[in-house]
């Protein structure tokens, strides 16, 4: 028996080739025009996890380089919350050398629409990026650039964070906006070139938090945090569209980038990492069964269910399965992708990285439960984070089975949220 399971859970830890941490240069045609980014990869970087993409634009005449190493490193977030940091670079454009070419009134016909949905579509293909959790955040006219992505492509970004940017006045009034875009907005009230009041050329920055708050359906009043250095943190919290929306304001502040806040870097992940196209992972539906149960010396087969919630903060959710065998062995287990490959009695329905918990037996009914502790460090994968989704499934022994001696209950996929 302890042989069987040991050859399983080698089966089960089986992943892709994995790579060291990098940063990669990528380039790509937009339009016969070659355009360039940066990549970087988190330590021990493998396709099967499906991250998600964190984008960051650099400020007008900046560098790629400049962004990940100054203005916004999300370097170690990714290592720990696993995602891939992309910096993209800017080329010369009306709005001067190395700065990003907004749609509108002054637009001098460089695609940078286009260059944010080629990015996306390259990074799906070499990386297997999560296309649902695309988030784009910038500096300056790094972030000028981001709200033309909420406006052209809301169906391919989940969230935008603009740092020292207020909205431009034609980005506004030349869309008919109607998709919710999630949005957390980092300002000073003195920065000379994002007026927080507004100018003729860009709206206030309590005209913008109205309409994302409408756009958004989010709840009327936002809660109010405050952090040293005079920087207040105002969240909308999300209403029945399950979108919010966030803004932090520094007062006396300037033209200041991520980095210039005390924790302006982790305050964007942790805004973004909550949602994906559909809004707040979690916020309408919790978690759900899919897959096939293979059926067993039981009955028809074994299924998974669970109580509590997949919140992190209740932590209190169990795994639960029913009509596996009589008092036989069994893991839950899980990994970031969902499969149906035939598997002994029945189906693997949990790919890419798999991890198992611990080693359990089933009752005089089949049935077996398993506490999870979400915040412990000890989890297989380090602690579960809000906006990841794990799916579950149940390996069980089963000697009677009917051509193995081991059968699989359905899946669960499980979305966290906060």
């Amino acid at each position: 028996m302890q042989k069987l399971i040991f050859s399983l859970l080698i089966a089960l830890a089986w992943t892709p080739s994995v790579s060291a941490q990098q940063v990669v240069n990528k380039n790509i045609n937009v339009a016969g025009v070659n355009r360039s980014y940066l990549v970087y990869l988190p330590v021990s970087f493998s396709s099967g996890e499906n991250m998600p993409a964190m984008f960051f634009f650099h400020g007008g005449g900046g560098t790629a380089n400049a962004a990940l190493n100054y203005e916004c490193d999300f370097r170690s977030l990714a290592d720990s919350d696993r995602f891939i940091a992309v910096y993209p670079q800017a080329i010369n454009s009306s709005s001067g050398s190395n700065s990003w070419d907004c749609l509108g009134d002054y637009h001098g016909g460089i695609d940078e629409v286009g260059f944010m949905s080629a990015m996306i579509d390259a990074l799906a293909a070499d990386y297997n990026i999560d296309t649902q959790r695309v988030y784009a955040g910038g500096y300056s006219l790094g972030g000028s650039i981001v709200y033309d992505f909420a406006a052209y492509l809301p169906d391919r970004v989940a969230v935008i964070a603009p740092v020292a940017a207020n909205m431009w006045e034609w980005t506004l009034s030349d869309v008919n906006w109607s998709t919710s875009v999630a949005c957390v907005h980092l300002v000073g009230t003195n920065d000379f070139y994002a007026p927080y009041n507004g100018n003729a050329y860009s709206i206030s920055s309590n005209a913008q938090n109205a309409h994302f708050v409408g756009l958004n359906g989010a709840q009327g009043s936002p809660t109010t945090e405050s952090f040293g250095g005079n920087i207040t943190r105002y969240t909308w919290d999300a209403g029945d569209g399950c979108h919010g929306h966030q803004h932090i304001v520094r007062q006396g502040g300037g033209h200041d980038a991520p980095s210039g806040y005390p924790q302006g870097v982790q305050w964007i992940w942790d805004f973004a990492s909550q949602y994906n196209l559909d809004g707040l992972i979690a916020c309408a539906a919790g978690p759900s069964a899919y897959c096939e149960a293979g059926s067993n010396s039981n009955g028809a087969g074994a299924l998974i269910s669970w109580s509590g919630t997949s919140s992190i903060s209740a932590n209190d959710l169990v795994l639960q399965v029913v009509s596996a065998s009589i008092n036989q062995p069994g893991i839950f287990y899980y990994g970031p992708n969902q499969v149906q490959i035939p598997f002994g009695d029945g189906f693997r329905c949990v790919g890419g990285a798999t991890k198992r918990l611990p080693v359990l037996f089933s009752d005089g009914f089949g049935d077996a439960s398993y506490s999870v502790d979400l915040n412990s460090s000890s989890l297989p994968t380090g602690s579960i984070a809000v906006g990841e989704t794990w799916n579950f499934q149940f390996w069980y022994r089963d000697p009677a089975g009917a051509l193995s001696t081991f059968n699989l209950s359905d899946a669960l996929s499980v979305p966290f949220s906060l």
